[in-house]
């Protein structure tokens, strides 16, 4: 499980991930996209959208942000969803959650 952390309004820098199952690195080359979604148990805040495919092969993602995802101080869950072209689908991780900590202005990590 990793841990992105970002201030509240911050939209730079984007979040980054190496997508990973238990065979280790996922290559892309036959992905035709990634989604990225962020939630709490209360409300989706990122729902779904389209996610950058940096390095195919060395399974590098990002996605970045839009004001509206990071106007809320928080803590959520996050993951990637992997399309492939042969119409299935690769929810990453699997075995458990990615978190992304909002801090408030003015808050410590």
């Amino acid at each position: 499980m990793a841990v992105f952390f970002l201030r509240q309004h911050d939209t730079a820098p984007a979040i980054q991930a190496v997508l990973s199952d238990e065979r280790g690195r996922i290559d892309l080359t036959a992905a035709t996209e990634v989604r990225f979604t962020m939630w709490t148990s209360a409300a989706i805040k990122v729902n779904r959208i389209l996610a950058t495919i940096n390095d195919a092969k060395g399974a590098l993602v990002s996605y970045s942000w839009a004001s509206r995802d990071t106007d809320t101080a928080g803590s959520y869950n996050c993951e990637w969803e992997i399309l492939w072209n042969n119409g299935t689908q690769q929810t990453v991780p699997s075995d458990m959650n990615d978190t992304v900590e909002i801090l408030a202005d003015g808050d410590q990590i």
